[in-house]
């Protein structure tokens, strides 16, 4: 399971979700606080919750995550609602997403089953990252609107590290 997130604009952050040939890119504004929302979600998934869902606010739509535990393992689905439809254009710099307002179902944009702990060590990699880069006050600046949750990514770190001792 690879997973990486990074800040690409003011209030603008892309994400890309990957495991074996199955990829997801994915971006998020500031509309919702899509890290913190994310981190939440695999704390509590670590902590024993059985489902968590949450929302990646895009302009217009969103991204609705799923993670769904059975023992150690996780079915992780990202939906986009029918109002985002993606043209996804590489350049020298990656890629990059133009968003289409069109009618029709909702899309599963990725799905995959996974060792929760993997996805959760992947996803706070990504995070821990993402801090070292840019700091605290760095995040914010570049985010606008929502704090980096520290202390959220704090207690999957202290999770993880309980369980590689266990």
């Amino acid at each position: 399971m690879e997973f990486s997130y990074e800040l690409v604009g003011p209030g603008w952050a892309q994400a890309q979700i990957r495991d074996g040939d199955q990829v997801a890119r994915l971006t998020a504004s500031y509309l919702s606080d899509a890290l913190h929302d994310l981190l939440s979600g695999v704390q509590r998934m670590l902590a024993g919750s059985p489902l968590e869902e949450f929302s990646w606010s895009e302009e217009p739509g969103e991204y609705n995550w799923r993670l769904k535990t059975e023992g150690h393992r996780t079915l992780v689905t990202i939906a986009s609602t029918a109002d985002i439809r993606r043209e996804e254009q590489w350049n020298d710099e990656g890629w990059d997403i133009d968003l289409v307002d069109e009618d029709g179902p909702d899309v599963i944009e990725f799905q995959t089953e996974a060792d929760a702990v993997d996805l959760a060590t992947a996803i706070a990699m990504a995070a821990r990252k993402l801090i070292a880069r840019d700091g605290e006050a760095g995040y914010l600046h570049r985010w606008i609107e929502h704090p980096f949750p520290t202390s959220t990514l704090a207690a999957i770190e202290n999770i993880l590290s309980q369980r590689a001792r266990a």
